[in-house]
């Protein structure tokens, strides 16, 4: 029996190249993209569905346009900004407010402010964006490149599995809740990643601060810009792997206009 014990012990250390010094990393990483793409899946979904119907088809491509101007006015403003402060501080506060905004939408729901539909498609797709960046700039803060190797593939599969549960909730529930109340599902699924951020820090990980030098210069959004835009002209990898997300965003956009 205990062979037989030791060998299942030791199974995700053969097969999956996981180690006892991972599990942690593994467990508060894989919960939170979980959650996420869990939450995000259901208001996406509501978000998308409470469009068309209130708004019309017609407004997609206008969103489409909206939503990305507002992700450059995002990368611009908020990241720069977040920089000064602890990652896990910056996503437990970005989750509670992402929790109360979707509140405030179901209040604005319930008076039926028409307006309200179009905000919350573009919260939906802030949201997701938002919380992609600071995640994985997370993971890459927790993990060493060997640990990323071994982890992530199993966090991204956590996070298509959440995605797929929220799915299926979606499915299952629209037809006996309200489709506007399941965004207390949204709301929550937010909050709880809120509380869980604060709480797996303290019980799982200690994650240090980052401390800048006094000696470094601190720099404005306009040369962390350039500094952008210098990479991007002297690395040929930097600029296949934009087009590609270039490509990759038009495709997406037109596959959902299509099938909307």
């Amino acid at each position: 029996m205990k062979k037989y014990l030791r060998a299942l012990k030791g199974y995700p250390a053969r097969i999956l190249q996981i180690y006892e010094k991972d599990w942690k990393k593994l467990l508060y990483l894989s919960i939170f993209n979980f959650a996420m793409m869990f939450g995000n899946t259901i208001g996406l979904s509501i978000a998308t569905s409470l469009l068309l119907k209130k708004v019309g088809i017609s407004s997609l491509p206008s969103m489409y346009i909206v939503n990305s101007i507002s992700i450059i006015g995002i990368s611009l403003l908020y990241f720069p900004f977040i920089t000064k402060f602890k990652q896990t501080s910056i996503l437990k506060n970005t989750f509670f407010a992402f929790s109360i905004i979707i509140i405030v939408a179901r209040i604005g729901i319930f008076f039926h402010f028409n307006w309200i539909y179009l905000l919350l498609y573009l919260a939906a797709t802030l949201f997701g964006w938002v919380y992609y960046t600071q995640f994985w700039t997370l993971a890459t803060d927790i993990c060493n490149i060997r640990e990323g190797k071994r982890v992530f593939s199993l966090v991204v599969s956590a996070g298509l599995l959440g995605g797929g549960v929220g799915g299926f909730i979606t499915k299952a529930t629209v037809g006996t809740i309200h489709t506007s109340n399941l965004l207390f599902i949204w709301s929550f699924s937010f909050f709880a990643i809120a509380i869980g951020i604060g709480y797996f820090e303290k019980l799982v990980l200690t994650l240090p601060e980052k401390k800048e030098s006094g000696t470094l210069k601190k720099e404005s959004w306009r040369e962390n810009f350039k500094k952008i835009l210098t990479l991007f002209q002297k690395i040929p990898l930097l600029r296949t792997i934009g087009m590609t997300f270039f490509v990759y965003a038009v495709a997406v956009y037109l596959l959902d206009f299509q099938f909307n």
